[in-house]
Order: structure tokens, then sequence, then C-alpha cells
């Protein structure tokens, strides 16, 4: 099976290469563009997050590597492929499957259990269908991600206890300020990440919340669900020194908040302390400010400390997913492969049988001293001859489809016997 995973992630490299390699919604069309022109006849799926960033490609002929697609996104962001290829992971067939279904179980995130990736799986999966990027292996294959995310949350208390991101920010902002009380809060980035920060914030008894974001009528949205004060992302240097605590969570390409923004808020708050907290890749917040006396500045790889707890909550479910993603493997390889099987084994017999007919064609006129009788048993003869020969192709690709092995054969079978797509 010709599926391959390429990605990095929050084990294999740090928040500042992840943000450099984070694809934007508005950039993937043209990388999957690219992939596809540097590999014809490839489906892709890109699926970029604050904590990862994987292409998954399936080729029906041949395998695509780690060589092919390494070098396409280093040259993409201007970096030397050797800095980046020990970053890099990969999975094939069906260990890539496995790894699919564990992401979209969040076995594999940061926060074991989190919510928020099997919707950053369906965007990415509708994205690349969108963009006429997939086919019916892929679609088959993210298709059925999705359903064993949703058996192992029903199934499973994997996802019990709920924590994502967000709320594993708004846990650490609170070990800070025991009482929320009277603090004030300021949500930069009006997106999911934003608006679930914001709903755990409220659920902890903060009452006073600012949303900041690029589109005032987007906070204002936000905002109103929970009597919260909305601006525009303009506005924020203005309204900064009110922030005691501040979850940035923003799309943008670089940063929002610079350390003479910070300077000027802290001048007006009279020097009482900020906590940032920065969960955005790439990050919102210059890494500078942490250097600002009485601002506390914590990114992404930063929560680590609670996602180790959380995880410990909720390893003894890991082995029930498990099982229920290896049950689900088997069954799709099985399929995928069943459906590379199937039109080798109708081009085959076409072909045998087209030479057959060819051959009879040929010489039954010749053989006029024979009846019409004869010459039907001469057909039917060579019928169970082309019959037998298929027999043991046949069984052979339809053993090795069930074992999740065929594609070998496959493509040992049309060289051998020339057949075209």
């Amino acid at each position: 099976m010709n599926l391959t995973v390429i990605g990095l992630n929050h084990k294999t490299a740090p928040v500042d290469l992840r943000e450099r390699f984070a694809f934007a919604e508005e950039e993937v069309p043209s990388v999957l563009d690219e992939i596809r022109s540097r590999q014809p006849n490839t489906e892709a799926v890109i699926l970029s997050t604050c904590n990862r960033v994987e292409i998954y490609v399936y080729h029906e002929e041949c395998a695509i590597g780690t060589s092919e697609i390494g070098p396409l996104i280093a040259d993409m962001r201007g970096l030397a492929p050797e800095a980046l290829l020990p970053h890099l992971y990969a999975h094939h067939g069906r260990e890539a499957v496995e790894h699919l279904f564990r992401v979209a179980c969040s076995l594999d995130s940061m926060v074991l259990g989190e919510t928020e990736i099997k919707s950053q799986v369906v965007q990415a999966y509708h994205l690349a269908a969108h963009c006429g990027a997939t086919g019916k292996t892929l679609n088959r294959l993210f298709e059925r991600a999705l359903a064993v995310a949703k058996e192992a949350r029903s199934s499973t208390a994997i996802s019990e206890r709920k924590v994502s991101v967000s709320s594993v920010a708004v846990d650490f902002a609170e070990r800070i300020f025991q009482n929320f009380a009277d603090k004030t809060a300021m949500i930069v980035g009006a997106g999911q990440t934003g608006e679930s920060a914001l709903r755990h914030l409220v659920e902890r008894g903060v009452t006073k919340v600012i949303v900041v974001n690029r589109s005032l009528e987007k906070a204002k949205a936000l905002a109103d669900e929970h009597s919260a004060k909305a601006i525009g992302l303009d506005l924020l240097g203005d309204y900064l020194a009110r922030a005691d605590v501040l979850i940035a969570s923003t799309s943008a390409p670089g940063h929002i908040i610079e350390p003479g923004m910070v300077r000027a808020a802290m001048r007006a708050r009279k020097n009482l302390p900020m906590f940032i907290i920065d969960i955005a890749v790439p990050r919102d917040v210059n890494p500078e400010v942490n250097d600002i006396e009485n601002v506390y500045l914590y990114d992404i790889d930063d929560l680590e400390e609670i996602v180790k707890q959380n995880r410990a909550e909720r390893e003894r479910e890991i082995q029930r997913c498990e099982e229920i993603i290896g049950a689900a493997a088997d069954k799709v390889v099985k399929i995928v492969e069943g459906m590379s099987v199937d039109p080798t084994i109708a081009q085959l017999s076409d072909t045998m049988h087209g030479i057959m007919q060819s051959e009879l064609e040929k010489i039954l006129p010749k053989l006029d001293h024979l009846d019409a009788k004869d010459k039907e048993q001469i057909a039917l003869m060579a019928d169970r001859i082309i019959h037998k020969i298929l027999h043991g192709p046949v069984e052979t690709l339809t053993q090795e489809a069930r074992n999740g092995r065929a594609t070998g054969y496959v493509n040992a079978i049309k060289r051998l016997f020339g057949l075209g797509e």
C-alpha cells in the first residue's frame, strides 16, 4: 500500500522550527499543487496545526518518501534540506494508516485526548478534497479516520475531563492567579483556539475579558457570547495595559506583540505583573518580551508539565483505543489493497481472453474439416486453459490483498504482462 506520511511535530522539532514550517490555510492549495506537479497521479492532504505539520501522500504505482517531499518543503521555507531532515519522521503503508488514526484519536497529541485535533483533521481533509487533491484512497482513509476517532471517544474515557491546548493554557494561568475574580483576561485571536480559551476562562470565574482580533466583526461575535469587550487588532497596544493575563492564538505569520508595546503597557500598569501565554504557531509574541521585568511569557512548549499530568490520567485508555485503531487499520488496508487488485485482475483477465480470442479467430477458419460443435469445444478448452493459468495469480493477489500486501504483486504482474493503466 503506497501510502506515506511525512511530518514533524512537538516530539521531533522545537516550536521555532514548527512555526517556520506551519502552512497557513491560504498556502495549502499551492503546496498541494506543487506536490502533485512533481509527483503526478498523487493524492495528498496537508495537516498543519500548532503542534504538527504532516503531508499524507498516496500513489497507486510507487511509494513516495522523505527524499521527494523533504527537499520540497525545505525549499519552500528557504532552509537547507539537511537542516530539516533530522526532524522529520515518515510512516509507510499500514503504519501510515495507524498513524493517521492515532492523530485523529488524539493519541499523538501533546494533550492526550484533546478534542480539537479531530476538527483540524476534518478541515485539512475537506480543504484537500476541495482542491481536487484527494481520490478514492485518501477519501476512504480520512473518512475512516474520523469514524475511528468518533468510536474511540464514545467507547473509551480518552476524552473525559476534556482538555485541549487552550484549557491547558488556562490551567497554567490558574496556577499563577489562584483567583480570577478581579483579573482582566485578554484573548488575542477569535478563532477556534481563542474561543476555547475564552470559554475555559469564563468557566473558571473570569468576568472581565477583552477579545482582540484583526476582524472586529469576528471579535464582537465571540465577545457577545460571553459578555466580553471586543476590539480590533489595531487597538491592541492601547488596551494591553489592562491585561493581567493574555492568551495569544492568532494565525498571523509573525510577531504581533513586540517588546516596545509591552514596555509601554507595563509603565501604564505601574509595573504590576503580566502573564502572557502564547499558544500560536508561528508565535504571536516576540520571545524578547520575557526579558521585561514582571512580565512572564510562556509559549506552547512550556505547557509540557501540565500536559504530562493530563496524559497520566488518561494513559489507561490508550490500550483500548489502540485495539480499536488496530482493527480499523486491518479492515481499511484490506479494502484499499482490494481496490488496487480488482482492476488488475480484470485487466489481466481481459488481456488473456483477448489473446485467446485473437488466436481462435486465426485458427478456427483454417479447420474446415471440423464441424461447429468441434470448434465450440476447442473454444471452450481454450477458455478453460486461460482460467487455469489465471487461477494462481488471481488467488495470490486476492490473498495478499487480505493480508494488506498486494501492492508489490500488482506492480510485478503489470510489468510481467505489460498491462497499462
